[in-house]
């Protein structure tokens, strides 16, 4: 559901490549009634106008936009920015940004470059714009490394963003590592929006990771 900064409920949905905008709103049925039907009245003040009886209401969704031709893997995440201007789609391999009045442009803020299919080791599962700064979204990947980004600064998300990740244990490493680690979705925690919320497919593990940079104090 967008937020409601027009009149009415709009609301986008997704299948695997294309992108949809809807009006849903209630819409009263209207009939017509008092028709000058055949032997109802002779001359013309018999004619009668016609009126219009209101009935009862139902809800009805409205196709507005069709935003596509900015994907080739399948969505899979859905984010409106804090300006009601804009949004974000993300697939696999890319974090498209589109205005929601322009449906045919489309700004790629995350390109991840693929060279052979069969190489590719790390794709990105969620991403989400964050709730009171438009500049400011993450993505989350399938390797459990959740990338911060401000495109402000830059807008190549590689040498803008902050990377949180849990340290690896080396030891403990098997052929279900990457499948334990790969987090399926990430959002801004709503208790505070200076934190990240990250769950963990497996082990459903939620974990709070600050945006600001820790110092670290060397040990005597």
């Amino acid at each position: 559901w967008l937020n409601r900064h027009y009149k009415g409920l709009f609301m986008l949905t997704t299948n695997d490549k294309k992108i949809k905008l809807w009006k849903v709103f209630n819409k009263e049925e209207k009939k017509a009634y008092g028709f000058n039907l055949e032997g109802s009245g002779k001359g013309i003040k018999a004619l009668k106008i016609p009126k219009i009886k209101k009935g009862s209401k139902s809800v009805t969704a409205q196709l507005k936009k069709t935003y596509q031709n900015g994907h080739d893997y399948h969505i899979n995440s859905l984010s409106q920015c804090a300006d009601n201007e804009h949004f974000l789609s993300a697939d696999d391999m890319r974090v498209n940004i589109w205005n929601i009045n322009i449906s045919n442009e489309v700004y790629s803020a995350v390109d991840i470059p693929i060279e052979n299919a069969e190489d590719i080791s790390e794709v990105i599962t969620s991403a989400s714009f964050h709730p009171t700064d438009p500049n400011m979204f993450m993505f989350s990947s399938s390797k459990g490394v959740i990338k911060l980004c401000y495109y402000r600064l830059n807008s190549q998300y590689d040498k803008s963003s902050m990377d949180f990740a849990l340290p690896e244990d080396t030891q403990k490493k098997n052929f279900f590592s990457e499948i334990i680690n790969s987090i399926s979705y990430a959002c801004f925690a709503t208790v505070s929006y200076t934190h990240l919320r990250a769950h963990e497919t497996s082990l459903h593990l939620v974990c709070r990771l600050l945006l600001e940079k820790k110092n670290t104090h060397k040990k005597n």
